[in-house]
């Protein structure tokens, strides 16, 4: 039962603030650019505390956080296991970015985030 927490950043590059709320969407993808039937689920990881979907305003140059959690497991009832090899993050109004990342979510398909929170703040939301 391989453990993985992945802290995924976005920066406000702009000169005015810009502000983030609630979760992003992900999408994975395999090797061939097909979406995977995995479950995103939101704050429930007893890894990672969620903040819960507040909103962050984030001034010039500030950056904000979400994490990932998964275990890549490999369950014995002949079910094949996935990996993603890019994930597709939502968050507005920031759009959306692909990213090429390995997520190996084995047989189970199921990956946790947390909602967005200031990248400085551990954890507490803001």
């Amino acid at each position: 039962m391989g453990l993985r927490v992945l802290a995924l950043l976005v920066t406000n590059c702009g000169s005015t603030p810009a502000a983030l709320s609630g979760y992003p969407r992900l999408e994975l993808y395999d090797a061939d650019g097909n979406l995977l039937a995995v479950r995103v689920r939101h704050g429930v990881s007893t890894v990672v505390p969620d903040p819960g979907p507040k909103p962050v305003r984030l001034a010039a140059g500030e950056s904000a956080r979400t994490d990932l959690v998964w275990r890549n497991t490999v369950l014995a009832d002949g079910s094949t296991a996935q990996t993603a090899t890019h994930v597709a993050v939502t968050a507005p109004p920031a759009g959306r970015q692909v990213l090429a990342l390995t997520v190996d979510v084995g047989t189970t398909g199921v990956v946790d985030v947390t909602a967005w929170h200031r990248a400085d703040s551990a954890g507490s939301a803001s």
